[in-house]
């Protein structure tokens, strides 16, 4: 088995798709399949949705299947990945992993933090416990305040969710967590919530402003990275979300050869491209 596995969890609103509805194992594994001679491991979670299950399932589901990556597959760096409320996911797992938030000793593994190298969150969706803001609707986006509404309502229906809890672990444990990389629609309605995210790592890692990375689109729509070309603004951004998710990784599990500055192999050609993705301080 490859030494480094992708973990990937599927958005939809904590309720709605599957774990083979995303593209990021097309975008994003060739770029590291080129750099690293081989191709990497790529999981997709099939977490239980919600009205089936809550958001503490969900988040065991996550941490069971990062265990089953160590224990069966044989992988010793892995990266998390997700996309909206996949990204929360993401968001909640690395809490609940680094700072053992609940009294359930079987999510208390220490050995699984060691293994965890970087993250990626694409488009994390936040759901807000205080007044609901919005970023003003861009018309490249395809969520409404309403639908959000909606799903917000479902999710809070939820024991153990509470984003203003999260946010000050997110703080308190920057320092701790992996490198973690953070990715928002310049002009998707979730953009608030997304640099909330970003701003508590930010803040918590303030003497290392390099171990996390926010990079933030033009006028791109929720989710942009994993959509088809033809939704997205402009398909350059969406390269370059992916340049950079790669140059992450690569980074974290330190290639030799790979400099701070890494650059990932541009796919199709060989060519070695760095990304030109532009990396906000969200303070």
């Amino acid at each position: 088995m490859p030494k480094l596995a992708i973990l990937y969890v599927h958005g939809g609103g904590f309720c709605h798709h599957t774990a083979t509805e995303h593209s990021a194992a097309g975008s994003l594994l060739p770029l590291i399949r080129d750099a690293l001679g081989e191709e990497p491991l790529f999981l997709s979670v099939g977490y239980t949705l919600l009205p089936a299950a809550d958001h503490a399932i969900q988040v065991a589901q996550v941490i069971k299947c990062i265990q089953y990556l160590v224990d069966a597959a044989g992988a010793g760096e892995i990266v998390l990945a997700g996309d909206s409320a996949g990204g929360a996911l993401v968001a909640h797992v690395l809490v609940e992993i680094y700072g053992a938030t609940t009294s359930s000793p079987p999510l208390r593994t220490p050995p699984l933090a060691s293994h965890i190298k970087a993250a990626i969150m694409i488009s994390p969706y936040l759901p807000h416990t205080a007044v609901q803001q919005w970023y003003p609707m861009d018309p490249t986006d395809f969520l409404s305040a309403r639908f959000i509404d909606q799903i917000a309502l479902t999710y809070s229906a939820c024991k153990g969710v509470d984003s203003g809890t999260l946010l000050r672990r997110i703080e308190e444990l920057s320092t701790t967590l992996p490198s973690t990389l953070i990715i928002c629609g310049g002009g998707e309605i979730l953009r608030p919530g997304i640099e909330d995210i970003a701003r508590a790592l930010a803040r918590g890692a303030a003497e290392q402003p390099d171990r996390h990375k926010y990079v933030c689109g033009h006028r791109e729509a929720h989710d942009y990275p994993i959509l088809p070309n033809l939704l997205c603004h402009s398909p350059q951004a969406k390269q370059e979300a992916w340049q950079a998710a790669a140059s992450l990784i690569l980074e974290a599990v330190r290639l030799p050869g790979v400099s701070s500055e890494s650059q990932a192999s541009e796919s199709g050609n060989g060519r070695r491209r760095r990304s030109s993705a532009k990396m906000l301080n969200p303070i």
